[in-house]
């Protein structure tokens, strides 16, 4: 699938919790490894299908080079290839046991040691505001992908069956080095496919080459923060605090009158006169 463009904006739904409050106030964004989602089927792909896998082609190529190494001995040239040079099912059988085990370190590392932040481009999903902002009790984090690392956002594909990556790739990117079109194939292979399922949450994913790190983005680039339809004007009121003087604006999410829809309303934050009201007592 080829990589399309993230769009405008990219939004993060989110409980209130001293973790959540502190990440906004020091304008940081949390990678997880994936290992910590709460889908154990993502980033979890197992395995390569040998008979998609590696043409005769690539094997013969491989075979090849390893022919001209000077460390080779005839026996084991006599093993992995005929008399005419072609490689023998025995070779092939081995190339295919590498990329095995090869794919299996690639997922360990994926799921354990690289880091992944989720965003939707949604705003006003219902259902994710129940599940991940605590009941519509939390508040939602807009993003503009003009800033890093929103603007390195890659989207996430649905469907239905585990997808596959022909072992001819994975044989050339493990010995030749990786090159943007084989990276992005591994990439959605291992990071960018989720069931059919999950295809509500329409989501986009940055990625951290460590797992559990904290990183800081220009706070420009968080140019909206919605409140959500139940949230208590006590936490509304602390999340503006900490937001005053940021050019960021301020939503409350309201539940239409008719139909199972939320729409934003602009907010403006005006602080409790507490001093006046000290005065004048």
């Amino acid at each position: 699938m080829p990589k399309k463009s993230p769009p405008a904006h990219v939004y993060k739904y989110q409980p209130v919790t001293t973790r959540t409050l502190s990440n906004l106030k020091q304008a940081s964004i949390w990678f997880s490894a994936p290992a910590d989602f709460n889908d154990p089927f993502d980033c979890a792909l197992r395995g390569i299908d040998p008979e998609q896998g590696l043409p005769d082609s690539e094997l013969q190529r491989v075979l090849d080079q390893m022919r001209r190494n000077p460390g080779m001995s005839a026996k084991l040239q006599a093993e992995m290839c005929t008399a005419d040079g072609k490689p023998t099912p025995k070779f092939r059988q081995s190339v295919i046991r590498s990329l095995q085990s090869a794919i299996e370190n690639e997922r360990k590392v994926r799921r354990e040691q690289r880091g992944v932040a989720c965003f939707s481009e949604l705003r006003d999903d219902i259902v994710m505001w129940s599940h991940y902002a605590d009941g519509h009790r939390g508040f939602c984090l807009e993003f503009s992908t003009a800033f890093m690392p929103f603007s390195k956002a890659l989207q996430v594909n649905y469907q239905d069956n585990f997808p596959t990556i022909p072992a001819g790739v994975l044989f050339s990117d493990h010995h030749a080095g990786h090159d943007e079109g084989t990276t992005h194939q591994l990439m959605q292979a291992f990071v960018l496919t989720k069931a059919p399922c999950w295809g509500y949450e329409k989501e986009w994913r940055t990625l951290h080459i460590d797992a559990n790190k904290l990183f800081t983005y220009d706070y420009h680039a968080l140019t909206g923060i919605y409140f959500g339809a139940a949230m208590p004007y006590a936490q509304k009121e602390i999340i503006s605090l900490i937001l005053r003087g940021a050019p960021t604006q301020l939503y409350e999410m309201q539940q239409a009158e008719r139909g199972f829809a939320l729409t934003p309303r602009t907010v403006t934050y005006t602080p409790f006169p507490y001093q006046q009201k000290s005065e004048s007592a």
